[in-house]
């Protein structure tokens, strides 16, 4: 799983990303890195950002740094410290075309955000990977990975997978995932999924 911020940190490029996405493919495609498993040949490692806990509200600066690739992979040409001064240098641009904070957007095409605020659609191909506030509406093909807060409305043909705060409501043929808080609210015909905790509510 590529948790956002992802970046690919190149030996002699630094640390890059993707306006789209936080898949690490996707990364070492959009800036032309070849894929590699020969640890002599690789040309980039694999890096996150993430706050702790997920909570995309915390500051940046509070942002923990992670490796995303097991030891014995890593190249002789790599620097964590270095590593992690390229991921954060860059880290506010990231920002600013990932986390959603408000106003209305459309989510798609292989498109990925984190959700503060604001009204989203997503729509087929689209992934929605945090929500922590703001109204986000999953059509069908689109997927919503974690529900921290705000509302969530799974259209038919939506998924989403964890859910461990605010509302989600499952339409009839909307997809299930995880309900460990919050309140769900499941249509006839939806499916809700592995309930550990939070409130399901099946109409």
């Amino acid at each position: 799983m590529c948790n956002p911020a992802s970046f690919e940190v190149h030996q002699s490029r630094g640390a890059l990303w993707s306006e789209k996405s936080n898949d690490h493919m996707v990364i070492r495609a959009k800036h032309r890195i070849p894929e590699c498993k020969d640890i002599l040949l690789l040309e980039s490692v694999p890096c996150e950002l993430a706050p702790p806990d997920f909570d995309y509200r915390i500051p940046l600066e509070r942002w923990e740094f992670r490796v995303d690739l097991k030891p014995d992979m890593i190249p002789e040409w790599y620097s964590e410290q270095w590593a992690e001064e390229q991921c954060r240098a860059v880290l506010p641009a990231w920002a600013e075309h990932h986390i959603i904070r408000d106003g209305e957007h459309t989510i798609t095409n292989g498109m990925s955000r984190v959700v503060l605020g604001g009204t989203v659609n997503v729509a087929a191909g689209g992934w929605c990977q945090h929500v922590h506030d703001g109204t986000v509406n999953v059509m069908a093909g689109g997927w919503c990975w974690c529900v921290h807060g705000g509302i969530v409305n799974i259209a038919a043909g939506g998924e989403y997978w964890n859910v461990d705060g605010g509302t989600v409501n499952i339409a009839k043929d909307g997809e299930y995932g995880y309900i460990h808080g919050g309140t769900v609210n499941v249509a006839k015909g939806g499916k809700r999924g592995r309930v550990h905790d939070g409130t399901v509510i099946q109409k």
